[in-house]
């Protein structure tokens, strides 16, 4: 495979997601409950951010922050990416690189269907991290 294959036919279907009211607690019992690195956050039905371990590492543990008393909308990120399943993995992959994200919900329409990550990427396209250290070395 290589990065001319749709998003869906690579993303990882259906999306955990967190409530931007809910705190940090809740977020973090989430992730380990389904073993995975980040959560979509959810405002009105809509994808408003992301939260991910590091953020709950870095922003609340390492600060001393009450980790009941923090809400996810005060540590998520919202530098948000949000693809359509019919975009191309390398449109999609070089847009994630560019803005750094780790992870980008994917919609049908209107919908939430999935999320792509650099591990979806990087199973998918292993060739990403070739393509992706040749275009450092030509800036």
């Amino acid at each position: 495979m290589d990065g001319k294959v749709k998003l869906k036919e690579v993303m990882t279907e259906g999306v955990v997601a967190v409530d931007a009211d809910s705190n940090v607690v809740e977020a973090a019992s989430k992730l380990r409950q389904e073993d995975i690195r980040g959560l979509v956050v959810i405002e009105d039905e809509d994808a408003v951010g992301v939260v991910v371990c590091r953020d709950i590492a870095y922003d609340v543990i390492a600060d001393g922050e009450e980790a009941r008393e923090t809400e996810v909308k005060d540590i998520m990120s919202t530098d948000l990416i949000v693809a359509d399943e019919d975009e191309l993995l390398d449109d999609v992959a070089m847009a994630m690189s560019k803005n750094n994200v780790s992870r980008v919900p994917v919609v049908r329409g209107d919908m939430l269907v999935g999320i792509v990550t650099q591990s979806d990427i990087l199973r998918a396209w292993p060739g990403f991290a070739e393509v992706m250290q040749e275009k450092e070395v030509s800036e």
